[in-house]
């Protein structure tokens, strides 16, 4: 893991950079002091494939300055740029991402009388590519431009979103388009009718990229904020917004957004009444509202953030500061395909009902994993008409025919060759202790041919005849 941030008492604090592993241990810490007792920082970073880490974030000198830098594994300095808009202008790092070519995005602001959106590529080498320095259309005051939030497309280019003054004082969502020579594609300005501040921003599968933080709709006076989501495709296409609000009166927004192939998660705050809790949203990809959780221990909540796991959880963090400074970690597991059994039961093993067996791995995107008619949460479950002994992940179910179920195929005939895979038997033909044995609707051949009787030369029920290996669709209506 690895960590960028400031340290240090009072205005001689320094950015740093630093790795941890897995225990908790720092492996190698990093500062990147300015000149003199000044307030350094560093704001964002990210690793490579190789373990190379990438920082950026603002060194105080004479005027601060943007400064993005290199580590090694080992956290040796690779190199370290700096990035200005004038002479005499302001200069901050803010985010920082990787392309799959290896490229190196960093987004931040510029501020000469006011501020302005900012937005640099570097080669992997540290050679600056290109840089590009926007000036919204609004009033040239300050507050104006600022930009909140960087996110890369995998093959090339980036998104820039945050908050840019339309008209005095009110503020719209400005998301922009980058491609590699940090050429404006497209923006889109987002006008709720109210004040709008867009925080996060994440990319798609499609390139497309989803927008969130606080907006309100029109109103006079204006109405409190409330969460504020909205996409826009590879082409600037825009749906949404999703507008969630907590309590009417009460400012709410959101700080984070993640997605997975189930959908979107926002995290943030509801304010009540300055009292903040936590809230967890999840969306569709088309930004129909799924479920809401909030997280209420304590008050004050903020610094927000949610990420996911390869079991489909979700995982919402924040601080408190109702007395000193308390951390919560929240998972959720969300039930993506309606099979009654959650994302993380399904991928990290469900068990059945008892004689069933199990751990059943099994897809949290499929209802039916073996597409034999019956769901997923049905096939672990209790019900003795789908059979003795069922396997989801398996179209060919065991069928207990001494149980007390009666299941049967949509046909009503359990026949050959469509239904029976096999029988097994349990018998001893030599007069050797039980055994059992399976015979397949296979040609009748082998050890185990079809004609082999029991002792009494009779197959039947109950004595050797356990039960039938059966496929079919089952009606679970």
């Amino acid at each position: 893991m690895y960590v960028a941030g400031q340290a240090g008492f009072s205005l001689n604090q320094d950015g740093y950079v630093a790795q941890i592993d897995s225990e908790g241990t720092f492996q190698w810490s990093r500062s990147t002091a300015g000149t003199g007792n000044t307030t350094d920082n560093m704001r964002g970073v990210v690793a490579d494939a190789s373990d190379n880490v990438y920082a950026t974030g603002t060194n105080i000198g004479a005027n601060p300055d943007w400064i993005t830098a290199k580590y090694d594994v080992d956290g040796n300095l690779q190199w370290l740029q700096t990035l200005t808009g004038t002479s005499s202008s302001n200069d901050y790092g803010h985010n920082i991402g990787l392309d799959a070519s290896g490229r190196v995005y960093v987004e931040g602001t510029f501020v000469v009388n006011a501020e302005d959106y900012g937005f640099a590529i570097y080669t992997a080498a540290g050679s600056l590519t290109c840089s590009d320095r926007f000036n919204g259309p609004g009033p040239s005051v300050s507050p104006n431009d600022i930009s909140a939030a960087l996110a890369v497309i995998p093959g090339g280019g980036a998104y820039v979103t945050g908050t840019s003054l339309s008209s005095l004082p009110r503020f719209d969502y400005f998301t922009i388009k980058y491609n590699t020579s940090c050429g404006r594609e497209w923006i889109r300005r987002y006008d709720s009718g109210a004040d709008g501040n867009a925080t996060a921003a994440v990319v798609d599968a499609s390139g497309g990229v989803f927008v969130t933080g606080s907006a309100g709709p029109s109103g006079n006076p204006p109405p409190a904020k409330g969460i504020l989501t909205l996409h826009y495709d590879a082409s600037g296409n825009q749906t949404g917004p999703a507008l969630y609000h907590g309590s009417a009166g009460e400012n709410d927004g959101a700080t984070d957004i993640a997605l997975d192939a189930s959908g979107v998660y926002v995290t943030g705050y509801i304010d009540l009444a300055s009292d903040s809790k936590m809230v967890t949203l999840a969306y569709t990809p088309g930004l129909l509202l799924r479920w809401i959780e909030t997280y209420a221990e304590g008050t004050g909540y903020q610094n927000f953030s949610v990420g996911l796991d390869s079991s489909g959880a979700v995982y919402a963090a924040g601080n408190s500061e109702e007395s000193g400074v308390d951390y919560a970690l929240i998972k959720y597991c969300s039930e993506t395909d309606g099979d009654g059994l959650s994302n993380c039961e399904e991928v990290s093993g469900v068990e059945g009902k008892p004689g069933l067996g199990g751990p059943f791995f099994t897809d949290p995107f499929d209802p039916d994993t073996d597409d034999d008619g019956c769901n997923d949460g049905q096939e672990v479950g209790a019900d003795e008409t789908l059979g003795g002994r069922r396997d989801p992940t398996n179209p060919w179910d065991y069928y207990d025919v001494l149980g007390p179920g009666a299941a049967l195929p949509t046909d009503g005939v359990i026949d050959l060759p469509n239904d029976i895979l096999g029988v097994i038997q349990h018998f001893s033909p030599h007069g050797q202790p039980p055994y059992d044995v399976q015979f397949d609707r296979g040609v009748s051949s082998g050890p185990n041919p079809w004609n082999m009787t029991a002792p009494d030369g009779v197959i039947d029920l109950p004595n050797d005849v356990l039960g039938v290996i059966l496929q079919f669709n089952h009606n679970c209506a």
